[in-house]
């Protein structure tokens, strides 16, 4: 049973051995700097030994520990899904008909119908197997893949526009130009199924 708590138990406890006397130490009122200094050792013993006796309430008088319940690991959120307009064939035509207006209209028309300085990308004689006598393509478009090779090395007729263009632009161009031609594709037009698109047997 504690018979002292709090700061008269540390008063006490800190008297009993600052008041004893000391071997080699004369008794009674211990003056000078030696004395002061063994007097304040054994009160910080006194109440460091406090802290040690069984039923000594440490946390009388002072606010509770909070314990901060782990936070459980969760992990990151996947970044949002970037919408490719190659998705479908209806995003690619979409996408292909503003490529179209924007970039190539000018030359072969809004209809894609053909102007005097380019010719005819939909219609009655677009997209011809062999090269018209004043066209500059070498070869004959048989497949969507002979149109995709000669449009990406060639068009925009510019270098600089042309270097704007990425990939799927000329994907798209092209899956614009064969539906609008009425061309029936299952899915977007690239470079894994172009070949097998077949224009002119």
């Amino acid at each position: 049973m504690d018979v002292f708590s709090g700061p008269q138990k540390i008063k006490t406890f800190s008297a009993c051995f600052v008041q004893q006397d000391l071997p080699g130490l004369p008794s009674g009122g211990r003056t000078g700097r030696t004395g002061f200094n063994v007097r304040l050792a054994m009160s910080c013993v006194a109440i460091a030994c406090l802290c040690l006796i069984p039923g000594c309430d440490r946390t009388r008088g002072s606010r509770p520990v909070q314990v901060q319940t782990p936070i459980p690991y969760a992990a990151p959120m996947p970044a949002p899904a970037r919408v490719s307009p190659v998705t479908s064939v209806a995003g690619q035509f979409e996408h292909g008909k503003q490529v179209y207006v924007n970039h190539c209209a000018g030359c072969h028309g809004n209809a894609g119908q053909g102007t005097d300085m380019a010719p005819a990308l939909v219609g009655a004689g677009a997209l011809p197997l062999h090269p018209r006598p004043s066209s500059s393509r070498p070869g004959t478009f048989r497949t969507a893949m002979d149109v995709a090779l000669f449009v990406t090395q060639t068009m925009p007729p510019d270098e600089q526009t042309r270097a704007q263009f990425q990939e799927q632009d000329y994907w798209a161009v092209l899956g614009f130009a064969l539906k609008a031609n009425g061309v029936e594709l299952s899915e977007p037009v690239g470079p894994t199924n172009a070949a097998s698109i077949v224009l002119h047997p």
